[in-house]
This record gives C-alpha cells, structure tokens and sequence, in this order.
C-alpha cells in the first residue's frame, strides 16, 4: 500500500493518515456514551489553525502501547508527540502533539484494546518538570516524542477504557489498574 499524500515518508507504506482517521471514529464511538462527543473538522484550514475539532480533543493511535496478547510486543508505554515534519527532507520540525498550539484540551491516546484519556494540561506540566532533551527521540525522520510508561499513564489519566468503552478497574485507592474491567460499567452500544 502507498503511503498517503500527507505523509509519504510513513513506515513501510503505511497510509497513517486512514489509520488515523479509522482510530478517531473508535475513539468517537466509545467516548460519546461518557458525555464526550465530538466531529472532526473537514477542513484542513480549520484544522491547522484551530485544532482537529471544535470540542478541542487530540486523538492518536499508538498501536503497541499495550495487548494483552505477547504476540503483538506492546511496548507498555505511550509515546506522547512533541513535533512533526511531512517529510523527512523537511529541514523544520513545528509542534505538534501536546505542544501544538491549538483549542485543544483533552488528549486521548491509545489503541484497539485500551484508550487513555488525559488532560493536556497534565502531559504539559509532565513534559515540563520530568522530561529532558535526552528523553525526545525520533522516529523515522518525521516524528518526535518522549516515552511515559503505562504505570504513569494510569496516574495522570482522566479516563481509562477498553476497546468496548468499559471503564478500567480501579485499585482500593481509587487509581486506575490494567486488570479486569469492572462488568458493571455498561460498554457502549
């Protein structure tokens, strides 16, 4: 499969623009039934000057952050975006991610089997007060980012759901945990 016009440098050939978009519709379905509904905007003008959609939600798929299947190597971190080129022969990176400045205030990261929800202004004041240059990295020449491991994840995470929008279960002190889900919580029809 070719990759997309928007990113042609994508790992091998993935289209991450259609696999984006497919994990936002996801994200969309399971989030609505917790009050949290958005739309994208259409408009690419509008998406680059005030943000992917009006309700101020950034949504990205990270797809080996966690499975419970050992067979898919979940890495057992999120990889948190800081900036971005279209190509790799780009000489400028511009924000993006929690920096990019934009109407956004809910960043929701994960993939098929489980999705955080966090505040943006917690992954900011995160990146300010733990992260250093040392802890940024590259990826394929198009992407920077910096690793929270899923423990971490857990804490500063607003809402924690799976793939059926189910809530995580919660520990005796009130902290989310990636065991079972709680039966009780209803998944989304």
């Amino acid at each position: 499969m070719p990759p997309n016009d928007e990113y042609p440098d994508a790992p091998d050939g993935a289209d991450t623009l259609k696999e984006g978009i497919a994990f936002q519709r996801h994200v969309h379905r399971i989030l609505n039934p917790w009050g949290f509904t958005t739309w994208d905007h259409d408009d690419k003008r509008l998406q680059y000057t005030l943000g992917e959609n009006p309700q101020g939600f950034e949504i990205k798929l990270d797809k080996r952050c966690f499975s419970r299947d050992p067979a898919k190597n979940p890495t057992g971190r999120l990889s948190i975006e800081i900036a971005e080129k279209t190509r790799r022969a780009n000489a400028d990176w511009i924000d993006s991610g929690i920096l990019r400045t934009d109407n956004s205030w809910l960043y929701v990261q994960g993939n098929y089997e489980i999705v955080f929800v966090f505040p943006k202004n917690w992954l900011l004041r995160f990146y300010c007060a733990k992260v250093t240059p040392a802890d940024c990295h590259e990826h394929n020449g198009t992407v920077r980012k910096f690793y929270i491991p899923l423990t971490t994840a857990l804490v500063g995470a607003a809402l924690v759901l799976d793939d059926a929008g189910r809530a995580h279960g919660k520990d005796k002190n009130g902290q989310w945990t990636l065991e079972r889900l709680d039966a009780s919580v209803p998944a989304s029809s």
